[in-house]
């Protein structure tokens, strides 16, 4: 079993789940349970995909786990913010 806190593209995901976190704060309440909810899920998931593959035991069943597609998703997230008066 690997570490992940030891792998810098975890650390990196890491950072940009506390990021969202932080940034959502600011997003309007009416949006808690929306676009707010669904940026930390997809976030945390990018992290959290990486630390299970970590426990599995060879490195194809560890890159499988890395196939993430949640990741796709907070880009789009991050972009649809990037355009709604609200978020700016």
């Amino acid at each position: 079993m690997k570490d992940f806190r030891g792998l810098s593209v975890w650390r990196k995901a890491h950072a940009v789940t506390l990021e969202i976190y932080r940034v959502t704060r600011s997003f309007p309440r009416e949006e808690t349970y929306g676009i707010t909810s669904q940026m930390r899920r997809c976030s945390s998931s990018v992290a959290a995909n990486i630390a299970e593959g970590c426990g599995r035991r060879g490195n194809t069943e560890f890159a499988d786990s890395l196939e993430c597609r949640w990741a796709p998703r907070v880009s789009w997230n991050i972009s649809f913010c990037s355009r709604v008066t609200w978020a700016m």
